[in-house]
This record gives C-alpha cells, sequence and structure tokens, in this order.
C-alpha cells in the first residue's frame, strides 16, 4: 500500500505506538509545565523564563530540544522510527516538512534562555508539577538511550491485535 497512511504491518504498528508515548511524554514536558503557570501559550510570554524559573526552563528546554530531532533523545528515536516509516510509504515530503519545523521548538528555547524576563517575579512550582517534569524528562532520556525497552512492550501489544 505505498503512499497510503495505513500501517499494515505490526512493525510500523509498534513503531507507531512507540513514537506517541514519546510524544506525549515530551509535550508534556515542554508545554504543560511552563504554560499552565503563566496562563499562556506565546512564545513571547516564555521570555526570560530561564531566569524566573531555571528548573522549569531547563526541562521545557531538553523536552523541545527532544522535539527536535537531537540524538538521545526520546524524540529523536520516535521520529527515526515514524520517518523511516514515511519513506517506506512514499511520504518523504511529510518528513522533510517536519524536520523543518524543528524550527519552532529551537525559536522557544532561544526565547527562554536570551530574552528579557517579561517580569522578575518567580514562577512558581508544585511537588505535582515537579513530578510529572521528571518523569517526563527522564522518559526522554531513558527512551533516547534505550527504546527498545518501549518498543518491545509496543511490539507484544500491537501483536494481540490481528
Amino acid at each position: 500500500m505505498r503512499g497510503s497512511l495505513c500501517l499494515v504491518t505490526n512493525t510500523g504498528s509498534s513503531d507507531l505506538v512507540f513514537f506517541l508515548v514519546c510524544y506525549a511524554l515530551t509535550n508534556l514536558g515542554a508545554f504543560i509545565a511552563i504554560s499552565n503557570k503563566i496562563d499562556s501559550d506565546q512564545i513571547a510570554d516564555y521570555s526570560g523564563m530561564a531566569r524566573r524559573a531555571p528548573l522549569l526552563a531547563l526541562a521545557v528546554a531538553l523536552c523541545l530540544i527532544s522535539l527536535t530531532v537531537i540524538p538521545l533523545t526520546a524524540g529523536f528515536m520516535a521520529k527515526v522510527y515514524i520517518f523511516s516509516a514515511g519513506i517506506d510509504f512514499g511520504l518523504l515530503w511529510l518528513v522533510i516538512i517536519a524536520v523543518i519545523s524543528a524550527y519552532y521548538y529551537l525559536l522557544v528555547v532561544r526565547v527562554m534562555y536570551l530574552g528579557a524576563p517579561l517580569s522578575e517575579e518567580r514562577v512558581p512550582s508544585s511537588g505535582a508539577l515537579r513530578g510529572a517534569l521528571s518523569f517526563a524528562c527522564l522518559g526522554v532520556l531513558v527512551l533516547g538511550i534505550y527504546p527498545w525497552v518501549l518498543l518491545r512492550v509496543a511490539e507484544t501489544a500491537v501483536s494481540m491485535f490481528p
């Protein structure tokens, strides 16, 4: 089914499961942390966040870097698998667009670290938020270095369905 978005093999389906889990982890860490605390999703509102909330900014930066296809992160490994499937299905144009989109994520990191803070007020974080971010960041690193852990689970799960 070349050119189709339908994944017809268990390997393709397990790659998709792997991608979705990695994507969920990186997006949890990248966007929920600060956007909920500053009540905004605007890039400009992240300006100087590294000075107002250094640990939150570091966690967000790690997750955003993962989304930019930097090696040894979950996002990199997920995109290797999903881009391979995309190329196999004749969707090279989609892969190229996805790689170009990395600019957006790096822009947010640049604004957080190089932009002037919008205020000097510290951004508070709860224990629950720090726990969720720790989980997301640990997942981003572990799945980037040991992707086979989740891939084996995904393959087993996918094999249960006909």
